[in-house]
């Protein structure tokens, strides 16, 4: 959903768009991670375990309700 520069401000992200991502896929996944932004920590808000077809449904009610998104695929 985005980075942040701090963990509250990620989790508050995740929780203001759970109720659209989880409207496509109840078991959607969330995490908040710290990515190494340099000399400050920069927090990633996402939600994982979806499909392409949900990440790009739930994207547009994202986008419905004033947000921005954007689905990607992560490789590991």
């Amino acid at each position: 959903m985005g980075a942040y520069s701090n963990q509250p401000q990620a989790i508050a992200q995740i929780k203001a768009t759970q109720e659209a991502v989880r409207a496509v896929a109840e078991t959607a996944g969330r995490e908040v991670n710290i990515a190494d932004g340099g000399a400050k920590a920069v927090y990633r808000a996402r939600f994982t375990k979806l499909t392409e077809t949900e990440a790009l449904l739930s994207c547009n009610l994202v986008k419905e309700s004033g947000d921005d998104c954007i689905a990607m695929q992560l490789t590991r």
